[in-house]
C-alpha cells in the first residue's frame, strides 16, 4: 500500500507539472523574456568578397584548362567603396593598398599571357590572404583552395 501512494504522488506530480508547462499564460511569459534571435546581415563588402571568390574560382578553372578568362568585371573595384562589417576596423589604413593592389594584379592578369597570366592571378589570391591575416582570418583556408 505505501508503495501505491508514492505511485499515486509521482503520478499526480507529473501531471501538475504537465499542466503547469501547458499553461498559456506561462508559455507567453516565456515568450516575452527570450529575446528575438539576431538574424546575421551580410555587409555590402562581405556580399562582394564572396563574389569575387567565386570569380576567382572560374578564372582558376579557366587558366587551368587554357581558356580564355572572362574579363576582370567593373564592379569588382566596389571592394574600394564597400560598406564593411566593421568600418573602424578597416580604418587603420591597410586595407586600401592591398586593395588597390589587388586590383592592379587583376590588370596585370587581363593584360598578360601565358605564365606571366598565372603568375599574376597567384598573386593576387596571395594579396588576398594577406590582407585577410590582418582583418579577417576565417576565409583564409578558402581563399588558399584558389591558388594553381
Amino acid at each position: 500500500m505505501h508503495i501505491k501512494k508514492i505511485f499515486i504522488v509521482l503520478g499526480v506530480s507529473i501531471c501538475a507539472y504537465g499542466l503547469s508547462y501547458c499553461n498559456p499564460a506561462k508559455q507567453e511569459e516565456k515568450a516575452e523574456t527570450k529575446e528575438a534571435p539576431q538574424m546575421y546581415q551580410q555587409s555590402e563588402l562581405a556580399a562582394l568578397m564572396h563574389e569575387v571568390h567565386d570569380l576567382s574560382a572560374e578564372w582558376k578553372q579557366q587558366l587551368e584548362s587554357g581558356e580564355p578568362l572572362t574579363p576582370v568585371p567593373d564592379w569588382v573595384s566596389q571592394i574600394l567603396s564597400a560598406d564593411a562589417t566593421s568600418p573602424d576596423e578597416l580604418a587603420n589604413g591597410a586595407f586600401e593598398p592591398l586593395a588597390h593592389e589587388y586590383l592592379r594584379q587583376l590588370e596585370e592578369m587581363a593584360k598578360a599571357e601565358g605564365d606571366d597570366r598565372l603568375k599574376a592571378y597567384n598573386t593576387s589570391i596571395q594579396t588576398c590572404i594577406s590582407c585577410h591575416k590582418i582583418y579577417c582570418n576565417g576565409p583564409i583556408p578558402k581563399i588558399k583552395k584558389l591558388e594553381i
